[in-house]
């Protein structure tokens, strides 16, 4: 019974099962950058390590209006939570402001 503990107590740790549910609402625990679409999303992490270019994309989207910032504090109601080992990915919404994607690690 000894090692029963230790390896559920890994697999609690190592698994997404925090991801949040479908309808929940969840508030902005740290300002949530968040896009429109998941591929400006996806392309503004792979733009991290290019500060200009980073900034130049980010300043577009955000002057276009396809990527934001929530304020800490904000509810959303989340749509979608996707969780796969390391990767998480939330698609959520604002009974004003439509749908957006982010990350859930924004959130509590």
């Amino acid at each position: 019974m000894r090692r029963i503990g230790p390896v559920l107590l890994a697999a609690v740790i190592i698994t997404p099962a925090h991801a949040y549910d479908q309808g929940q609402r969840v508030t902005a625990a740290s300002a949530a950058v968040s896009c429109r679409s998941w591929q400006t999303l996806k392309t503004l992490g792979e733009l991290m390590g290019d500060t200009p270019r980073f900034a130049d994309f980010w300043r577009a989207k955000k002057a276009s209006g396809e990527c934001r910032t929530f304020p800490v504090g904000t509810v959303v109601i989340v749509e979608d939570d996707q969780r796969t080992g390391s990767k998480a990915i939330m698609r959520m919404r604002t009974a004003a402001d439509g749908v957006y994607w982010t990350y859930p690690w924004y959130f509590r």
